[in-house]
């Protein structure tokens, strides 16, 4: 019913619900701007500390992405099979977003974004293709366009808290290595290997524009 025809019992149930919506539509609005503080290692790291923070909308807001290893060759459902393509291609280890050339040796580029961001995770195995390769390639991440890597050490090494990385942030696993470590970045981040790809997955947030790092 609407207009005049409204039960008159239900329209202090309406009141109190549109005050609640409102009232939800308030607070939750308040994530949404960008920061007043900056974001800075020592922040993350006090809400990785905090369990309250998954009970709390998240200021600034922001955006989860995965950059992996996966075959890239598995594009489309209809596409045929072909072993290393087509849509149930499996070559899950090999993948990369393209090479370049960095003092004159080819870099994998693993993952890149543009703007204000943090990584929240990195994995890999803890052997490199071969079983007795417990070291592998270096990673290399570069911040905010700079031309020197922040990070250049073996990932096997970094992500299993043998290397510049401590446990508990960073860790051993049975056949793994996972670092919880935070690496903010306020234009750019853009993470590399120095030898091919091997399986691996960086998990990062992406801050709205203009958000302090």
């Amino acid at each position: 019913m609407t207009g005049s025809h409204l039960n008159p019992l239900m329209k202090p149930v309406r009141s109190t619900f549109c005050y609640l919506v409102v009232l939800a539509l308030s607070y939750g609005c308040k994530g949404v701007g960008i920061a007043a503080e900056p974001i800075t290692l020592q922040s993350l790291l006090a809400e990785m500390a905090d369990p309250a923070t998954v009970a709390r909308y998240p200021a600034p807001v922001y955006q989860c992405f995965q950059a992996s290893s996966y075959n890239r060759g598995s594009t489309h459902r209809d596409q045929p099979d072909r072993g290393t393509s087509g849509w149930f291609a499996d070559s899950d280890g090999i993948g990369f977003l393209r090479t370049e050339m960095q003092d004159g040796k080819p870099e994998w580029v693993l993952m890149e974004h543009d703007g204000p961001g943090c990584i929240t995770k990195l994995w890999t195995p803890f052997f490199y293709y071969d079983f007795n390769n417990r070291v592998g390639p270096n990673l290399r991440i570069y911040l905010d366009g700079a031309e020197t890597p922040i990070i250049d050490e073996s990932l096997i090494r970094l992500v299993r808290g043998e290397g510049l990385f401590a446990p508990p942030l960073a860790t051993k696993t049975a056949r793994a290595g996972d670092s919880y470590v935070p690496i903010p970045f306020a234009k750019s981040c853009k993470v590399t290997l120095t030898e091919k790809a091997f399986y691996n997955i960086i998990n990062y947030r992406a801050y709205p524009a203009g958000t302090k790092v």
